[in-house]
């Protein structure tokens, strides 16, 4: 996969990433020039969002909520998120907080 991944960004003339951490990707996995990678956002306006009510229920009781809504991929580094939890609660001993997770799971090829 990582060798596709790279062959696909070697072939590329420009890349465009979502976010910084694709653009790293895009530059230190993908051997692209930093200058031919290119960050366009496509989170919600900021204009346009508003802060809501929020739910105390989603905590389930504890004073900390840790929320991740993304896509849940190999590449993803989903991996780093669970490996960061299973910190915050086995070795640090927290158990004052409530992870929620709420992702879209590629379907896997064949």
């Amino acid at each position: 996969m990582l060798l596709l991944e790279k062959l696909t960004f070697r072939t590329a003339d420009v890349s465009l990433a979502t976010n910084e951490s694709y653009k790293r990707i895009a530059v230190t996995r993908g051997g692209m020039a930093p200058d031919k990678v290119f960050v366009v956002r496509s989170g919600p306006s900021l204009e346009r969002m508003k802060i809501g009510f929020h739910d105390e229920k989603l905590k389930k009781g504890k004073q900390y909520l840790v929320g991740y809504v993304g896509v849940m991929g190999r590449q993803e580094g989903i991996d780093y998120l669970l490996r960061a939890a299973a910190h915050i609660v086995h070795d640090l001993g927290r158990n004052d907080v409530h992870f929620a997770w709420s992702a879209a799971v590629p379907r896997s090829r064949k």
